[in-house]
């Protein structure tokens, strides 16, 4: 799976606990896993929800005290042509650059995403609708 992501989800969830924070991972395990955060970063092909498509989730997840669980799970997504092709040339460049423009046509299916997603989700986190989205 990627970690392409513009921003990092597990440097911005170690850099919210503190500044000084290194980005650690759990050794014990939550005395409540539905205390733990899911953090999701969504990269897209622009911002009309309506024109354009996701193509890449990541997403991890902190302990209450924002300390790292795992280095989370980042999957890319193949969106439909018509999305892809008209991207703004702002967007293609900040995908270019991150390396996420390369990896997006051998992407999964967005509903392969999703079962990836909730699988990690629900791994760390096993009672539904019990943890906070950061």
């Amino acid at each position: 799976m990627s970690q392409t992501a513009d921003i990092d989800p597990a440097e911005a969830a170690a850099a919210a606990a503190a500044p000084t924070a290194e980005a650690a991972t759990s050794s014990t395990p939550s005395v409540n896993p539905n205390q733990r955060i899911v953090w999701i970063d969504c990269e897209m092909t622009g911002l009309d929800l309506q024109r354009d498509a996701l193509v890449e989730i990541a997403c991890v997840v902190t302990e209450a005290d924002l300390t790292l669980v795992d280095d989370g799970v980042s999957v890319v997504i193949k969106p439909p042509d018509e999305p892809f092709a008209a991207m703004d040339p702002f967007v293609v460049d900040m995908h270019t650059q991150s390396g996420l423009i390369e990896e997006i046509p051998v992407g999964t299916t967005l509903d392969d995403a999703t079962d990836q997603i909730l699988a990690y989700v629900q791994q760390h986190v096993p009672e539904p609708r019990k943890a906070p989205l950061g």
